[in-house]
């Protein structure tokens, strides 16, 4: 890279800034029953990392279609877990 150009910020962090909105909303008069990791990640705020240790201790429930790699985390289970942790004011 040569000295007088400026640095990119790297895509991964660009794209995962917190002044911008959540992207995993459903278009309007879409109801979404079932969320990826990555979109519950983002809906929680947590890296991925975090999510899988909340699966694996049985804090947030997951499931795997028979014969799929992905998993998928119901819409109930992140709202409940939200509702849970809510801080009394």
């Amino acid at each position: 890279m040569p000295k007088n150009s400026p640095r990119k910020t790297p895509k991964f962090i660009r794209d995962n800034r917190a002044d911008k909105p959540p992207t995993v909303a459903a278009p309007l008069g879409v109801v979404r029953l079932t969320y990826s990791r990555a979109e519950a990640g983002e809906a929680l705020g947590v890296c991925l990392a975090v999510l899988d240790a909340w699966i694996a201790s049985g804090t947030l429930r997951a499931s795997r279609p028979p014969g799929g790699r992905r998993v998928l985390i119901r819409a109930a289970d992140i709202e409940a877990m939200l509702a849970a942790s809510v801080i009394a004011a």
